[in-house]
């Protein structure tokens, strides 16, 4: 009220209203500006802080590895060298390598360094707290005893992004006021009339009936003119305070109402009004069926027998006794639906003027739940599964970088290890991109002769080690002579890898996997056997789904993405062919891929 008087005092009746708007825009425009400054600064500082507690701990899991097998090999000068580059170029405060009796073995400042040798005797480690704002982790060195790795990074300072912050949201406030003002200046030629308009609205409200004292100049503008055109126009629309206190009397309301009905029956989310105790007083056709009853039945039931044992009934009481004024969102099961679905039900309370109860909007939210988990999964599961054949092809290197003068036989193992995960590598890329080529309909294949007898001999080379590995016999039997079939060569070779990749993969040690190729008369037949751990009947189909892991507890440990098969035969139908699943637990699967004539199978040898 205060605001208001001054403003009459200071500006002509016509302006007040606008330059109340500006004074209010305004003080909006700078209380956000502070918030989004305060706001940015805090999550700056809170990402920087993350992203040094995830780095100290990545190089922390990768340095334990390389310092253990450094010192297993008493290789104290590498060690000390791959302290000294790990604090150089990811900055940390502190980086260094002790023994269990607190001597500095290692330390990114070699004048802190107090143990210039290993020890005959290790002495055993002495427990300390950890370091609170980095990372400890304790080695144990093979055929020695224990040492401890610390790392700590230095403090990220966050006075560059905050005096950036700063500039931004200054420039942004500055701006918006600005902007502020010349709205303003515009507005002014055309509130005038409003001014005036709101000066006789409050004689009219003070008892003034005499309309000429309530008409405004026509001078100000199309609102005056129109002003006046309605005072004149008064006698001849008091009929509508009739038509207002009984509206179901108007033309055409017992249609609108019907119409609005039926728009209301017509949604695909559910709709449920509810009475102050929370009696059901309205259910359109999408709640009926979400809450398993006939719409008839439901009229006049509570609203909590209909909902059952759920988390929904606590958060609507406290809505319909008035304790909670706001709107309630919860998601959870239907038991009243008998379905195995997720549902979100948001409520609120009814307005005064709209009469009093609580309405509900149900929802079936179960295929988003759903995509959400699989796709988590898959973030996850595809991270390890890169982060594997990365932390390889890295040790390996360094072994080859440590030691430059080793034998052939030892670089020419390493050289293979490497080579082996760098396909790994391009394979788990190439499923992730398929994948995405086929969510997006876009997968198309590049036909060409394809001559399978080099093809096998690859997949047979690329998987040999990785067999011999988990002392696996891996077998081949393709015929001398084979056809040369049309088709998109690496997309076969994807699907051939994930089928042979999988057996492998899934085959104790002391196993077989043999892949059998037969050339018949309309169709190549392919058939890749394991004597592995076996698929359950019921999930022979499953397991073609994309991102569909079995639920066989022996599994658990071993990595996937859940993609391999889904792309494996997706790619054959693509070419006209299938892939299907013979299986047994505990004995053994069979997949079989077969590619028909009909697929442009050449005879040409």
């Amino acid at each position: 009220m205060a605001l208001s008087r001054l403003l009459r005092t200071l500006l002509p009746g016509d302006e007040v209203l606008i330059a109340g708007f500006g004074l209010g825009a305004a003080a909006v425009v700078v209380a956000a500006s502070g918030t989004l400054w305060w706001l940015t600064s805090m999550t700056e500082r809170r990402t920087l802080e993350e992203s040094r507690e995830k780095m100290v701990a990545a190089l922390g899991d990768s340095m334990a590895q390389s310092v253990e097998t450094m010192l297993g090999n008493s290789e104290v000068s590498a060690v000390r060298r791959l302290v000294a580059d790990a604090a150089r170029d990811a900055g940390l405060s502190v980086c260094r390598v002790t023994l269990g009796d607190g001597k500095i073995l290692a330390d990114a400042d070699p004048s802190r360094i107090t143990a210039q040798t290993l020890p005959d005797q290790w002495p055993p480690l002495i427990d300390q707290p950890p370091a609170t704002d980095g990372r400890t982790l304790e080695l144990n060195i093979s055929g020695k005893g224990k040492a401890r790795l610390e790392l700590v990074a230095q403090n990220a300072s966050t006075s560059l992004a905050n005096s950036r912050n700063t500039a931004v949201v200054g420039m942004v406030a500055a701006c918006s006021l600005v902007g502020l003002g010349v709205v303003y200046r515009l507005s002014r030629r055309r509130t005038r009339g409003l001014g005036a308009i709101d000066d006789a609205l409050s004689h009219l409200s003070a008892g003034e009936k005499e309309l000429a004292a309530l008409e405004v100049s026509p001078t100000l503008g199309e609102q005056a003119s129109a002003w006046n055109s309605l005072l004149r126009e008064l006698v001849s629309l008091r009929n509508r305070e009739l038509l207002a206190s009984d509206p179901g009397r108007a033309a055409g309301g017992e249609n609108r109402d019907g119409y609005f009905a039926a728009a209301c029956n017509a949604l695909w989310h559910g709709l449920v009004v509810a009475d102050d105790s929370l009696n059901i007083t309205y259910a359109n056709g999408a709640a009926a069926v979400f809450l398993g009853a006939r719409r008839e039945t439901l009229i006049g039931r509570p609203l909590i027998d209909v909902l059952g044992d759920s988390p929904n009934v606590a958060p609507l009481r406290s809505l319909a006794d008035g304790t909670n004024r706001g709107r309630i969102v919860v998601e959870s099961p239907l038991a009243a639906s008998g379905q195995d679905a997720v549902f979100r039900i948001s409520a609120r309370r009814l307005r005064a003027g709209e009469g009093s109860g609580t309405v509900l909007l149900i929802e079936d939210v179960t295929q988003q739940r759903v995509a959400d988990k699989a796709r988590n999964a898959f973030v996850a599961q595809a991270t390890h599964e890169l982060r594997a054949p990365l932390t390889n092809i890295r040790l390996y290197v360094e072994a080859l970088l440590d030691k430059p003068d080793s034998d052939v036989p030892t670089r020419s193992k390493h050289l293979n290890v490497v080579n082996q995960e760098a396909r790994r590598l391009e394979r788990i890329v190439g499923d992730m991109l398929s994948v995405s080529e086929i969510e997006a309909g876009t997968m198309k294949l590049a036909n060409d002769d394809v001559r399978l007898v080099t093809l096998f001999e690859e997949i047979e080379n690329d998987f040999r080690i990785s067999a011999q590995a988990k002392g696996i016999t891996l077998k081949f039997t393709v015929p001398p002579k084979l056809p040369v079939i049309v088709g998109d060569r690496d997309k076969i070779v994807l699907a051939l890898s994930n089928l042979v990749g999988n057996a492998i993969k899934y085959t104790p040690a002391g196993g077989l996997v043999s892949v059998v190729v037969r050339a018949e008369n309309d169709s190549l037949r392919i058939d890749v056997t394991d004597t592995g751990i076996g698929i359950a009947e019921n999930e022979a189909e499953l397991v073609f789904e994309r991102f569909y892991r079995s639920k066989d507890r022996r599994i658990e440990g071993i990595t996937g993405s859940g993609l391999g098969l889904a792309l494996a035969r997706q790619v054959v139908r693509l070419h006209g062919g299938d892939i299907t699943l013979a299986s047994e637990l505990n004995k053994g699967s069979t997949f079989t891929l077969t590619l028909p004539a009909r697929a442009n199978i050449s005879l040409a040898a």
